[in-house]
């Protein structure tokens, strides 16, 4: 399992991170077009597609696209580095995605070192995932 909802619950607990503020929220939108994270945006937070697709736009004038479903994630990197999204993620349909907020995750992180590798561990198999186009 790379980054999904499943899978982040499992590190969470198998590192003994529990902080009240560190919980994963869930949100609906029940449009088409929505913009969950622009291009240029350091993310607010780790995304889980639970249901529905969503589309990442990595150039808007040149059209280039890859379209995301169930169980895929994004955000991380962004979250992990506090850099800027290269990418925008928009919705295709009503879509419901689990959110795990950038800030508690960067504490968690800062004070529990094995947490912190795991976490990008993860990043970087879903990164290599990506480039080479597999489904994870």
């Amino acid at each position: 399992e790379l980054f999904n909802q499943t899978a982040i619950s499992k590190l969470l607990e198998s590192h003994s991170v529990s902080r009240p503020e560190m919980k994963i929220e869930y949100v609906e939108n029940e449009t088409d077009g929505t913009v969950i994270l622009e291009i240029g945006q350091v993310s607010p937070a780790v995304f889980v597609i639970l249901d529905g697709i969503v589309k990442r736009v990595d150039n808007p004038e040149g059209g280039l696209f890859q379209f995301l479903g169930p169980m895929e994630s994004f955000g991380h990197y962004s979250v992990l580095t506090g850099r800027p999204s290269p990418a925008q993620f928009v919705t295709t349909s009503r879509c419901v995605v689990a959110m795990l907020r950038a800030e508690p995750l960067r504490r968690a992180m800062d004070e529990n070192q094995a947490f912190a590798v795991a976490m990008w561990d993860l990043t970087a198999r879903r990164t290599v995932t990506r480039i080479l186009g597999e489904t994870p």
